[in-house]
């Protein structure tokens, strides 16, 4: 995808230290680049960046599991939020699921991050349960959400 400087594509070595660095000023747990080397020789794992006139803005991450597929993670950098850019990285995710025939995708979110929750509503996610205290530092819960029927062509 190249959409006003913006591109998205698979995920390469070269970016593991700029994904790591953004788990770590956003408070996410990281696989660490060894755990993020191993994932990118893993068929079932989906990992896309982000970047705008080569900058690295975000990545988006999960893997297949049978016939479904658990997002782990999308994070982008402060500066670039507020841009469609995790949209971006959701809709192009998606789509890659779609053509690999995977149409069930779920995942996980802290119930304090609503602009998260917004983000993936609007691509047709539906909250199904809540973990308690799934999360810490802080504390929080976890809002399972699923999207059961993945459609062709997001843009």
């Amino acid at each position: 995808m190249n959409e006003v400087g913006w591109q998205i594509r698979e995920m390469q070595r070269t970016d593991l230290f700029a994904v790591v660095a953004l788990e770590q000023a956003c408070g996410l747990s990281s696989w660490g680049i060894a755990g993020y080397e191993h994932e990118l020789t893993n068929s079932a794992a989906i990992l896309l960046t982000a970047s705008l006139q080569q900058q690295f803005a975000g990545y988006f991450s999960g893997r297949v599991m049978a016939d479904e597929f658990e997002l782990f993670s999308i994070a982008v950098l402060p500066e670039f939020r507020r841009q469609g850019i995790g949209l971006k990285l959701l809709k192009s995710g998606l789509n890659e699921l779609h053509q690999r025939g995977i149409y069930r995708c779920f995942l996980e979110v802290r119930a304090a991050n609503i602009s998260a929750q917004i983000l993936y509503r609007q691509c047709g996610f539906v909250p199904m349960g809540r973990r308690r205290n799934y999360y810490y530092d802080p504390v929080d819960d976890a809002v399972m959400m699923a999207l059961d029927a993945i459609p062709d062509g997001l843009s």
